[in-house]
């Protein structure tokens, strides 16, 4: 049931993102609320890869499996952002200067989302590497 909403819901966000996003030069809003649907997609398949995870049996060290961080990185990047944005957005409007400042969490939420891949491709790149030398 899971693998198939994801299944069903990865051509629609395919589809819908570059029409989105066509023909778009200049910043609106609007851009935060498209930024947005995306977002919510992948908070989705994120919490859904966690359910799965925690009702598997099979038994294995979390920390050495490079999904987990990636996903770990997807979820925390798109759901803080998803809060600062909505922040940012209903604060432009009343302080444009604070709203440049809450901005700026943004890019800690960058470095920790692109640690957290690197993590994971590292781990991945060990395993590869030590299997190969096997």
């Amino acid at each position: 049931m899971i693998k198939r909403a994801i299944i069903i819901s990865i051509p629609i966000v395919i589809f819908l993102t570059p029409l989105l996003y066509y023909g778009q030069i200049e910043y609106d809003w609007s851009r935060y609320y498209k930024f947005v649907l995306v977002a919510v997609f992948l908070i989705g398949w994120a919490v859904l890869y966690f359910y799965e995870l925690l009702n598997s049996e099979n038994v294995f060290n979390l920390l050495d499996v490079p999904h987990f961080w990636i996903v770990t990185g997807i979820a925390l990047f798109h759901t803080g952002t998803f809060m600062v944005m909505g922040l940012v957005n209903y604060t432009y409007s009343i302080d444009p200067e604070m709203a440049t400042n809450i901005y700026s969490i943004n890019h800690i939420l960058n470095i920790i989302y692109y640690s957290l891949i690197a993590y994971g491709f590292y781990i991945q790149w060990k395993s590869t590497k030590s299997s190969l030398s096997s």
